[in-house]
């Protein structure tokens, strides 16, 4: 089988992720290609669809992994749009891509499905005055997320109405949008990370900042150690992924007073879980490429 992994790396920037994805389907006999995103070209001739890249048409493909993050994402999606055009297996669609990046999206299809999350407000024209007045005695902090940050980046904490809006006025895009989440004191500085491929459930990991910092990704610090999950933690972590329509993700969560509550759900999640968990991530999901990949030009069934 021919599988090209799809992202923004350049040629000499190891991803330990990728590789783990490349080492673990070479082993399996498959041909694995690297494709950056930012120099494909994307051909329409006598209708058909086509993908070139740095000059030469790229060979057919039984299956797409891709791993778009935030450097040039719309590209990113373009790009596999066109190989979803092509009729070609992916492991997640560019709509749950799309989906999955914007918190706010993401926050849509979860409370549809009812599925618990944070109180959020995403404020008109930066208006949050009237929020904060109808809880005048309230001291609890606020957590501010642009709608697209990832791995903690873009994530700050305010403890009244001035330092929100100092928060969004300094920002250093005009354009940029945010969020306003309650600060969960019960779980400061800790989440829990687990890592669904097919449906299923692989692994799943504690993360505990080990400084004063109230985020608690592996990427600023963070220490993480196995966990067991519950009956509900489980089923809030496969619904949510399932609602989303990804077929591979990581979905954090955190324990609160009052049960488990989605935090974001990552399409192109790293691998540092299978360190702290000893579960091999990489080649569960090569496996369900495996299995899905014939079925190529067929509307995917997350959970397949």
């Amino acid at each position: 089988m021919k599988i090209a992994i799809i992202t923004y790396a350049a040629d000499h920037f190891l991803m330990p992720h990728l590789e783990r994805l490349i080492e673990e389907a070479t082993i399996r006999g498959h041909e694995v290609m690297k494709v950056r995103y930012p120099e494909c070209s994307l051909l329409f001739k006598n209708n058909q669809p086509m993908v070139y890249y740095r000059g030469d048409e790229l060979p057919p493909f039984d299956a797409i992994i891709p791993w778009i993050i935030q450097g040039q994402f719309e590209l990113g999606i373009k790009v596999l749009r066109q190989f979803e055009a092509m009729g070609v297996f992916c492991l997640n669609s560019s709509q749950a891509f799309l989906d999955s990046v914007d918190k706010i999206r993401t926050y849509q299809h979860l409370v549809r499905h009812r599925i618990n999350i944070i109180d959020t407000l995403y404020p008109a024209d930066i208006d949050t005055e009237r929020h904060i007045s109808e809880h005048p005695n309230d001291t609890t902090p606020m957590i501010i997320k642009t709608i697209r940050g990832t791995r903690g980046r873009g994530v700050t904490m305010a403890l009244n109405q001035t330092e929100i809006e100092t928060i969004i006025e300094d920002s250093p895009h005009d354009n940029t949008e945010f969020l306003i989440q309650k600060f969960i004191k019960e779980s400061a500085g800790t989440d829990i990370r687990a890592y669904v491929v097919g449906g299923k459930i692989i692994a799943a990991m504690k993360r505990q900042s080990n400084t004063n910092d109230f985020r608690s990704n592996l990427s600023l610090g963070g220490q993480g150690t196995a966990v067991d999950l519950s009956r509900d933690e489980r089923t809030i972590v496969i619904r949510a992924a399932k609602s989303v329509g990804l077929n591979s993700a990581g979905v954090d969560f955190m324990r609160t007073n009052h049960g488990p509550v989605i935090i974001e759900l990552n399409a192109s999640a790293e691998f540092g879980i299978e360190q702290i968990t000893g579960r091999n991530i990489a080649i569960k999901i090569i496996e369900y490429v495996e299995r899905n990949a014939h079925r190529a030009g067929r509307k995917d069934k997350v959970g397949a």
